[in-house]
């Protein structure tokens, strides 16, 4: 019996172990549309300072041209002023959306919104958006 327990000791330690970090791809969406104006290293993401709606981190698929937005995840939210590169945590806990216009009454034009996750078997590549006029 002890031998059995140690074998499947090992090998749930073995299996966790062998799983990745940052292996299921998610972005940013306001509302229904992804926030990056392209999925990959030249992508931008920029919104208004007059922006509504909800921002929310989800699963996305990737097609040859279609992003399907997929469930969406628990993140968290910092505002980084622009002139001093301060970053303030905008929520405590940790969230599934956030109204885009209460985030954005106290920022300004060239500040970033700063999209922190909670669990790291998620990669989001573009988490700075940049706030234009």
């Amino acid at each position: 019996m002890k031998n059995l327990i140690l074998v499947l000791t090992l090998f749930v330690s073995v299996n966790a172990l062998g799983q990745k970090s940052h292996n299921e791809c998610v972005a940013v969406f306001l509302g229904e549309n992804m926030v990056v104006n392209e999925y990959s290293p030249r992508g931008v993401s920029k919104i208004s300072l007059q922006t509504n709606g909800v921002l929310t981190v989800n699963l996305v698929e990737l097609g040859d041209k279609t992003a399907v937005k997929g469930e969406s995840i628990d993140f968290m939210l910092a505002l980084k002023d622009k002139e001093t590169e301060t970053l303030t945590m905008l929520n405590r806990k940790s969230t599934k959306g956030i109204n885009a216009g209460k985030v954005l009454e106290n920022a300004k034009v060239g500040d970033q919104l700063v999209i922190l996750l909670v669990d790291d078997k998620f990669a989001l590549p573009h988490h700075s958006i940049e706030i234009i006029k």
